[in-house]
């Protein structure tokens, strides 16, 4: 590393600490502004303490799904992750609420920076390396996560990181514990024999923690399935997915059939985003994980309904690792680091709403016509960009023929 990159890696330290204790400390943060997570809802921390609520009816015997005042959780968001999450938070209510969330701020700023020291490893030792690394320390999406006491960006910097090394692996089956969309990525797995035993163990720890919980509590599976399967609500300035976008289109265009057949329709979009990534994924002459997992990744995001600006700090993980992946061209990293920058930076939440009354749920219903598309398209537009680079680069060698696919499978 020269003295310019140090200097700016410097900078780009001192301003994340600024941002990050500002973030979890001052009564009106620097980002507060910012977003939609900061002015229009219930607090800081809001999303940890559905965990540390969630613990606390567990220890008492009682449904960690259930909305109700527990006498010790502040405020809190639903609760909507597996069971074994909510297990998990039990040993944090031997903790104060506001001690238990330093802890997890500490979590997160631990596994930060874990991914930085491997991915300043595994970057192409160019100029660009330093940058890269830059945006990770100064994402905007990030610092949300932080004032939320999120689980994306955590959930996903594992999975890479258990893919980076194989003695890692351990940390892609926690990932897909505490967000089960890493699953998606099994079809990069399967590829490779030396991998097979992490599709057997996730799938396993999935299944050993969730099924025999929902068979014992019905009603909790209802809560679960209708909270994270359903392609139902979330249509507010503080969304920011394809599936939001194309929801505005369809109204703007006046097509009812289109709106009373929605969530089929959705579900619909979202089964082929998902199977025909794995597809290009599984018959893809290159076998480069790098590109493959991020790939099946933005296909989720892409194809999800709920997707919140916090959810961006994981999208910019992604392209991050992406661009350690040798394969890729120039024009494709420059694509990538573009989609990159427009990620990490704000979006134009700040600017639109001008009244920034944190009494409106959703201050999109005021907006002049157009401004919820002001807000969407410069993170959905460089989310798809990066998608369609990663699955450029994945087809760029062309496709494997059936009988080498099953010449494969044999000498397995």
């Amino acid at each position: 590393m020269n003295r310019r990159s140090g200097m700016i890696l410097v900078l780009a330290l001192a301003g994340h600490l600024l941002l990050a204790l500002s973030s979890i400390r001052d009564p009106q943060p620097l980002i507060y502004n910012l977003h939609n997570d900061t002015i229009h809802r219930v607090g800081r921390a809001a999303d940890f303490f559905a965990l540390y609520h969630a613990g606390v009816n567990l220890k008492a015997g009682g449904d960690p799904y259930a909305n109700n005042l527990d006498g010790v959780t502040p405020y809190y968001y639903v609760f909507r992750y597996l069971p074994a999450v909510a297990y998990a938070g039990i040993p944090l209510t031997a903790l104060s609420p506001a001690t238990a969330y330093l802890l997890w701020i500490l979590i997160l700023e631990g596994v930060l920076a874990a991914l930085l020291v491997v991915l300043w490893r595994q970057l192409p030792p160019d100029r660009w390396r330093v940058w890269v690394l830059v945006l990770l320390l100064l994402s905007s999406p990030y610092f949300l996560e932080l004032f939320m006491g999120q689980f994306t960006f955590v959930s996903v910097a594992l999975l890479c990181l258990g893919l980076m090394a194989p003695r890692w692996g351990a940390l892609y089956v926690v990932s897909v514990l505490v967000k089960p969309m890493g699953l998606a990525v099994w079809p990069v797995l399967l590829r490779r024999r030396s991998l097979w035993w992490l599709v057997g163990v996730s799938g396993a720890a999935v299944l050993l923690t969730t099924v025999p919980y929902f068979r014992a509590h019905p009603d909790q599976w209802r809560t679960f399935y209708a909270a994270n399967i359903l392609m139902e609500g979330g249509f507010h300035s503080g969304n920011y997915g394809l599936v939001y976008l194309q929801r505005l289109l369809v109204e703007d265009a006046g097509w009812q059939t289109g709106l009373r057949f929605w969530i089929p329709m959705m579900q619909l979009w979202r089964n082929l985003l998902l199977g025909g990534t794995a597809a290009v994924v599984l018959v893809a002459r290159r076998d480069q994980w790098r590109l493959a997992a991020p790939a099946l990744l933005l296909a989720h995001f892409l194809s999800y309904q709920h997707v919140w600006e916090h959810h961006l700090s994981a999208v910019v993980v992604l392209g991050a690792v992406a661009l350690t992946a040798p394969e890729l061209g120039r024009r494709q990293r420059r694509l990538v680091l573009a989609s990159l920058l427009l990620l990490a930076v704000p979006s134009p939440f700040g600017l639109l709403d001008a009244a920034k009354d944190p009494r409106a749920w959703n201050p999109a219903e005021t907006w002049p016509h157009g401004y919820s598309y002001l807000n969407l398209l410069p993170k959905v537009v460089p989310t798809a960009v990066m998608y369609a680079v990663l699955i450029q680069g994945l087809l760029q060698d062309g496709w494997r023929r059936p009988r080498e696919i099953l010449a494969q499978l044999r000498s397995v």
